[in-house]
């Protein structure tokens, strides 16, 4: 899902990360930018240069944050999503002025809040000394104030722009009910006594023990491999808690034995099941707890991938951006795209 336009506020990680793609290294497919400062526009939109400084400080963003994900090897990748989070800043902000957009005092304080923030995050240490990577990518404190503005500003257009965004409560209470099957395992916890042993003649003689009246969680305790009351929790009232989520156990590996797990109601029993790893195991449902649905329908609404209403404001503005596209003439600087 596409991301709200918005000022870059990068997290606590990034000095980390900034170290290990420091200066040089960060976009390696970039080297020549380094080499040639007179290279200093990554590219045009309807003739004003785009300044490479900005789409150094994407394209670290994105570097960073696919670093993150696990997929940290992808500077053409984040080359790519730097180059569009270029332009669309640039083709929001030029729609501004038309839409009489502008930035407030209070806003201004948030752009100090923001520069204070970046110039400590990317300054970094080195034998030689202390490096400010935004200088290193040809920023002055006068053009980075100004990169900052845009991108609060770019926040405020998509908030005009998407405001008149109505969200159909029949559409979202269809998408909430989607979402509570797609996540049905996530949102109900089945909470079960749990006998695993290692041979499926060990499971039939505890099966027929319980079948012939002793407690299930008196043999959970005399025959189960990973029942082990030092590892037990103690709830609020101070009863120790010998039952365990479905999904923390070797079942839970499964999801046709998960699946047959959630069918089942308090108090069943399930049949001797043969696990991925050898074992056999059956178990006894103490407890069935669902997530409030008031509250699932709060972080649905508002959260949950941005947050349904967040989505199609932003799914609005995107297809705003495609008409300014359109519009526009828009060409990379090919001497350091290629």
């Amino acid at each position: 899902m596409a991301k709200k336009p918005r000022a870059h506020d990068q997290s606590a990680t990034t000095r980390k990360v900034l170290i290990i793609f420091s200066a040089v290294i960060i976009i390696a497919a970039a080297a020549l930018i380094w080499n040639n400062r007179s290279l200093s526009y990554a590219g045009t939109l309807d003739g004003q240069r785009l300044p490479l400084a900005q789409f150094e400080f994407f394209a670290n963003s994105w570097m960073e944050e696919l670093w993150q994900m696990g997929i940290g090897d992808s500077p053409d990748l984040a080359i790519s999503m730097a180059w569009s989070d270029l332009v669309d800043m640039h083709l929001t902000v030029n729609q501004a002025s038309a839409l009489g957009v502008v930035l407030t005092d209070e806003d201004f304080v948030r752009v100090d809040e923001i520069i204070e923030r970046n110039n400590s995050i990317y300054t970094i240490e080195t034998p030689q000394g202390s490096v400010n990577l935004l200088t290193e990518w040809g920023f002055s404190n006068a053009s980075f104030r100004r990169f900052v503005e845009m991108m609060v500003l770019q926040g405020k257009v998509f908030d005009y722009v998407t405001s008149y965004v109505t969200v159909d409560e029949a559409e979202f209470q269809a998408a909430f009910e989607e979402f509570l099957d797609e996540h049905y395992l996530d949102i109900r916890a089945v909470l079960v006594n749990y006998i695993e042993v290692e041979s499926q003649d060990h499971a039939n003689f505890v099966f027929s023990q319980f079948v012939q009246g002793i407690e299930f969680v008196q043999l959970m305790r005399e025959h189960s491999l990973y029942y082990d009351p030092e590892f037990l929790m103690v709830d609020e009232e101070g009863n120790t808690v010998e039952w365990i989520d479905i999904r923390a156990t070797a079942i839970g590996m499964d999801f046709e034995q998960l699946l047959a797990a959630y069918a089942m109601e308090i108090g069943e029993v399930s049949p001797i099941t043969e696990l991925a790893n050898g074992n056999f195991a059956f178990f006894e449902v103490v407890d069935i707890e669902d997530m409030d649905r008031d509250e699932l329908e709060s972080f649905f609404r508002f959260e949950f991938e941005g947050g349904f209403e967040g989505s199609k404001r932003t799914e609005y503005f995107n297809n705003t951006l495609l008409i300014w596209r359109q519009d526009a003439n828009i060409a990379q600087n090919s001497r350091i795209f290629n």
